[in-house]
């Protein structure tokens, strides 16, 4: 009796599942797409900025904007109304805000959730002015006298707002020249100078010049000079120049060289100088002579030390001599930090070199698997490194890797019993985006990717070339693809012109799909046993809860080879080994030179292999000619249907012709979003989110 009650259970839960796959079968999927911000954003201020939406198969109307990861004091203004698939998102700031770049924000409208996107927060404005050197020193001169040389002062902007400058002060018995900038952005610099008017009678003149600006900002120079009558003896001295700027070096800098100071004996009489003063931070140079004549000149070097902390080295350097004579020379030299970071979303570990991309995922100094990493240089890995994928197998990265349009060479893995790729395991809120791989050579066991072994986050606008080569030769559960082996999340706006081999489940982008992959290219060549795609090797369907793998708007230019399930996109659309409802394939082109079975006549076709029904078929595309498709007994036949296996027919004038800068949106369902379009050539990828690409692209079909 048990057994006819399991019979008749497994039977009844076979029945249910086939009627959910029937209900779902004829669902299209939903996808939101969030661009690149519009308008600034500052920290704590009440400011807007705006995201353009673009939607598929969602509703007109007004929809409840669900956000996540919003930073603080950011809030979503009004509703996101949707007409005709495009929409508008917008969100306000506070006086709460803080300053950073936040990139993993999402937004989830009608159940569906979006690609994630990046807001940046300016930081809050702030307004000062310095003016280098503090004091200017004339000396002393006996009438009637050659009026003294100008001497120059610095203003900078030592604000982040931009700040301009007023007009300069009348300054009695002083000519002041006219500044030679007005408006100074943070940093900027403006130069004015001042010299003693001529024919002054005896007396002490010294002034105090205030610089005043927007916002309320002054900074102020004090000035010397004594006139004394005929007859007398005097004693003065000058320094020129009276400013040595040095500039501003990130650390660690490279010592800045040294600058000379004249010093000139203005007077009648002749001046011993004193010894030179220790100046903090800065090394002097011995005088050239101590004793100068009425004159006569003396010459020193003033430099700043090697290894400073980060900060500002603001030192007037006085210098003195007999009968109270005296100079003054401004020197400033600024250090700041290396910007590091500290692994938090507006501000993330800095990777700029090799060793600190070693450095990622290994837990030291903070540099975990959970934290935020933006590289801020091209990486060129050394020759002879067997490198160690991030995570090293045991733990997921849930954090984010920012390539910021920079590139990785000559990425170089030789483990033949290991799972090899640059990260190891992509987890959920992992995202690795902007990457570029160059000239890989990477060789591993059943799972070896270029980006990632496995991914259950988001892998957004990569890039890998050179050879990715799987050692197995048996097994289930393998994988090989240029971008990823296995995907269980998100991959999107990547292209690759890798070549791959393996054994089961090799696709151009990825070995196996149970996630989504859209908008991406595969120009490599692929091969392998079974399951061989020039985008996916696998693209599993449903059984019961699990869910659909999706691939839309993608194509491939490669020749793809193997002996059975075989296809021009995917070299199979269900669960390995199992006669199960497909997964979703659409809007993909097969643009493959040659397709090839060795094993088989009727696993193959131009988009998809085979295995599972063609419900998750729609609106694919294979090249009308050119394309040569074999199996075991010779050219397979062929019946286009553009929800079937084998695709409609695209002629070359569409797809690279005189046509093609309409045609691939037009018909091929791709969107201006996240593609450039151009007349006689294959689409261009875009980045989204604020990305970029390190390489020029030139995706080409071979005739």
């Amino acid at each position: 009796m048990k057994k006819y009650i399991l019979f008749f259970t497994v039977a009844a839960l076979i029945v249910a599942a086939a009627a959910f796959t029937s209900c779902k079968k004829d669902e299209k999927p939903k996808t939101v797409t969030v661009a690149t911000q519009t308008g600034t954003m500052t920290a704590g201020a009440a400011e807007t900025v705006t995201f353009a939406v673009t939607t598929e198969n969602i509703a007109n109307g007004s929809y409840d904007a669900a956000m996540a990861n919003l930073p603080t004091g950011v809030n979503v203004q009004g509703k996101v109304t949707i007409t005709g698939n495009s929409g508008t998102l917008t969100l306000t700031g506070s006086v709460a805000t803080v300053a950073g770049t936040y990139n993993s924000l999402t937004l989830t409208i009608d159940r569906t959730t979006s690609n994630a996107f990046l807001l940046t927060i300016a930081p809050a404005q702030t307004y000062t002015i310095s003016a280098l050197p503090v004091t200017l020193l004339f000396g002393s001169l006996q009438t009637p006298y050659t009026q003294p040389s100008a001497q120059t002062v610095v203003v900078t902007n030592t604000g982040t707002g931009t700040v301009t400058l007023n007009a300069l002060p009348t300054v009695p018995n002083y000519t002041l020249g006219a500044l030679s900038a007005t408006t100074l952005a943070a940093g900027a610099q403006a130069t004015f100078t001042v010299q003693p008017n001529a024919g002054l009678a005896a007396g002490t003149y010294n002034p105090t010049i205030t610089v005043t600006g927007s916002g309320g900002v002054n900074a102020t120079v004090s000035v010397s000079f004594e006139v004394t009558t005929a007859g007398s003896n005097t004693y003065a001295i000058s320094a020129s120049p009276t400013t040595l700027p040095f500039g501003s070096l990130q650390s660690p800098y490279t010592q800045p060289a040294a600058q000379t100071v004249t010093i000139t004996n203005t007077g009648t009489e002749t001046v011993t100088l004193n010894t030179l003063p220790t100046v903090a931070n800065y090394t002097l140079g011995a005088l050239s002579t101590n004793s100068i004549a009425a004159g006569a000149t003396a010459t020193f070097t003033v430099q700043p030390n090697a290894g400073l902390a980060e900060g500002t080295y603001n030192r007037d350097i006085i210098i003195t001599g007999t009968n109270g004579t005296s100079a003054t020379v401004a020197a400033n030299f600024t250090v700041t930090a290396s910007n590091s970071g500290n692994g938090t979303p507006g501000n993330p570990f800095k990777v700029a070199n090799y060793d600190d991309l070693q450095k990622v995922g290994t837990e030291t100094d903070g540099w975990t698997n959970s934290a935020h990493y933006q590289q801020t240089a091209n990486i060129i890995v050394p020759a002879g490194t067997n490198w160690t994928k991030v995570g090293g197998g045991k733990y997921y990265f849930t954090g984010s890797y920012d390539g910021g349009g920079f590139s990785i060479s000559n990425l170089a893995i030789d483990r033949p019993t290991e799972n090899s790729a640059l990260f190891s395991l992509i987890g959920e809120g992992g995202v690795v985006k902007n990457v570029a791989l160059l000239n890989v050579n990477i060789k591993g066991d059943s799972n070896v990717g270029g980006v990632a072994v496995f991914n259950s986050g988001r892998i957004q606008n990569c890039s890998v070339s050179g050879s990715i080569i799987s050692s197995t030769s048996s097994g289930y559960g393998t994988g090989v693809g240029s971008v990823v082996a296995s995907n269980d999340g998100t991959v999107e706006n990547c292209y690759t012109t890798c070549n791959l081999s393996g054994y089961r489940n090799v696709g151009g982008v990825a070995g196996s799909n149970n996630g989504m992959i859209q908008n991406c290219y595969a120009t490599g060549n692929v091969s392998g046993d079974e399951y061989i795609g020039g985008v996916v090797g696998t693209n599993h369907g449903t059984m019961a809860m699990f869910n659909n793998g999706t691939v839309q708007n993608c194509f491939a230019t490669g020749n793809v080879s193997g002996k059975n399930y075989v296809g021009g996109i995917a070299g199979s659309n269900t669960m390995e080994d199992f006669f199960g409802p497909g997964g979703i394939i659409k809007n993909c082109v097969a643009l493959n030179k040659e397709v090839k079975a060795t094993n088989t006549t009727l696993n193959i076709g131009r988009v998809v292999g085979g295995w599972g029904t063609v419900t998750g078929l729609t609106n694919n595309y294979a090249r009308s000619a050119g394309m040569i498709i074999t199996g075991s007994s010779g050219a397979v036949s062929v019946s286009p249907s553009a929800t079937g296996f084998h695709g409609a027919n695209v002629t070359q004038a569409n797809y690279d012709g005189s046509t093609s800068g309409t045609w691939w949106s037009s018909t091929a369902g791709f969107s201006s979003a996240n593609w450039e379009f151009a007349n006689n050539r294959l689409p261009h990828l875009k980045p989204t989110g604020g990305g970029s690409f390190s390489q020029a692209q030139n995706p080409t079909v071979t005739p």
